[in-house]
């Protein structure tokens, strides 16, 4: 957890590559993972419970969007707390990595943000995007004085260390959510 006002723990420290165990690269590349919609609820039933069970104290839940939109409503309605929304952006139009870029501002119902936030996003990719946000909210946020984070999924080259992760991926494939483009291909319109 992040304290507000002192240095972010959760930038993993450069490590040297543990070899070991790593089978020869193949030049194959690796396929796609798909997650099913009972898949990514299992994922978010088991943050609510690892929230639960670790008595993880928070006011406000804040998703990071769009990723986190889903993992943070339906937390939100789990734990009976209000829900608010930081949008990130990493992606160019050919869903290449970039620069983040975030919103100016936080929305959120009320008049002034908690001081213990449960900051939530589906996946810890490269790191780069809760990096970017837990440093907006120290140099913005002061009245925040508790940063918890939350992911469903982290890959194994994420930068960041969120406190709570539900799955730990084992490669940097792909990861088609249940929501995203790909996965309605094959559906018909409704609309025409």
């Amino acid at each position: 957890m992040c304290t507000i006002g002192t240095s972010c723990p959760h930038k993993a420290a450069p490590q040297a590559l543990d070899t070991t165990n790593i089978a020869p690269k193949s030049t194959e590349p690796l396929e796609d993972l798909n997650v099913s919609w009972l898949d990514y609820y299992a994922a978010a039933n088991k943050l609510a419970n690892m929230i639960r069970e670790k008595g993880i104290e928070f006011e406000q839940i804040i998703c990071i969007g769009r990723g986190g939109f889903i993992v943070g409503d339906f937390l939100s309605r789990e734990t009976q707390k209000p829900l608010g929304v930081i949008m990130a952006q990493s992606r160019g139009p050919n869903g290449e990595s970039g620069e983040i870029s975030l919103s100016q501002h936080i929305a959120f119902v009320g008049n002034a943000l908690a001081k213990k936030i449960l900051l939530v996003d589906d996946l810890a990719d490269s790191g780069k995007t809760f990096i970017a946000v837990t440093e907006h909210f120290q140099k913005n946020y002061p009245e925040v004085e508790k940063l918890t984070t939350a992911c469903l999924y982290k890959k194994p080259g994420s930068t960041y260390e969120p406190d709570l992760v539900a799955e730990q991926l084992v490669d940097e494939r792909w990861l088609n959510q249940p929501f995203e483009e790909k996965s309605y291909r094959n559906l018909t319109p409704i609309l025409a």
